[in-house]
């Protein structure tokens, strides 16, 4: 959570990098800016969700993002955020970590220890702070945990054991075991990301969450008759993941599953039993 006298005033936000911008000035990766830009990990339930997000009166308009091209989490990350605030019609700017330590304060991680980035800032219109996400999804914080001890066992080092403390050539064989374990992973973790985003935004902004089969009639009829009230929310659609469908199995049995901000929980829609997950 942002400090109460922030730094970020309209005139501070305005003084931010375009993507061009920070692209230009970027000494290294552009190569890898370029083809997670041209790759996106969205989908199109996850661009409609954010447009109709921002769509709302009090929703996302601007977009500030942290960031340093040397990162990796950055270069992977911030194409994604990128593409939201394009095609939600977000106006994003850039602030690199290291020339703005008072930005980067305010959103410090890890008990305040960390200036860890991206860092991507929702705010609206009328720069209101509503919700922000760090560095990477906590499956990707898990995932990377594991790999390290997975890499201590294989190369029979202590469970102390860093790429800070070691010395080469354990140093460097540590992180190519490392590399090796979570390269595969990657991609599900900017999705992960993803869908962290999207749920940090309909917490913060109250939205109903509704699980779903796009195939199921029920989950269909629900869906028309909110987009023809305006309705915003969140979907998760449960046959597009196994994580997604234990999460709705969390909730109930068949869906529809609405989950409403207040914590009621409704299932079916209509005279409709809908589908049993």
């Amino acid at each position: 959570m942002p400090i109460a006298e922030s730094a970020i005033t309209p005139a501070r936000f305005a003084q931010g990098l375009t993507y061009a911008a920070f692209l230009e000035c970027a000494a290294v990766n552009r190569d890898k800016f370029e083809q997670n830009y041209r790759n996106p990990a969205l989908t199109e339930d996850d661009l409609a969700f954010f447009r109709r997000a921002a769509s709302l009166p009090h929703g996302p308009r601007k977009l500030l993002a942290i960031a340093e091209a040397w990162c990796g989490d950055v270069y992977r990350e911030l194409p994604t955020a990128v593409r939201i605030a394009e095609a939600a019609g977000m106006e994003l700017r850039i602030f690199l970590r290291d020339h703005n330590p008072d930005i980067m304060d305010e959103f410090v991680s890890n008990g305040g220890k960390a200036r860890a980035i991206p860092v991507f800032v929702f705010y609206t219109g009328e720069m209101q702070y509503i919700a922000h996400f760090t560095e990477r999804s906590a499956s990707a914080h898990a995932g990377l945990a594991a790999a390290m001890k997975e890499a201590r066992l294989q190369l029979n080092l202590p469970e102390t054991a860093t790429l800070g403390n070691l010395q080469e050539p354990r140093r460097t064989e540590f992180l190519q075991q490392v590399i090796a374990r979570i390269q595969p992973f990657s991609e599900q973790w900017r999705r992960d990301a993803i869908g962290e985003i999207r749920q940090l935004l309909a917490e913060a902004l109250r939205l109903p969450t509704v699980y779903t089969i796009r195939g199921c009639s029920a989950c269909v009829k629900l869906l028309e008759k909110w987009e023809a009230e305006g309705v915003a929310y969140n979907e998760r659609r449960v046959e597009t993941s196994q994580d997604i469908l234990d999460e709705a199995r969390g909730y109930g049995s068949l869906v529809p599953i609405v989950v409403w901000p207040d914590g009621r929980v409704e299932q079916g829609f209509g005279e409709s039993l809908g589908c049993f997950i």
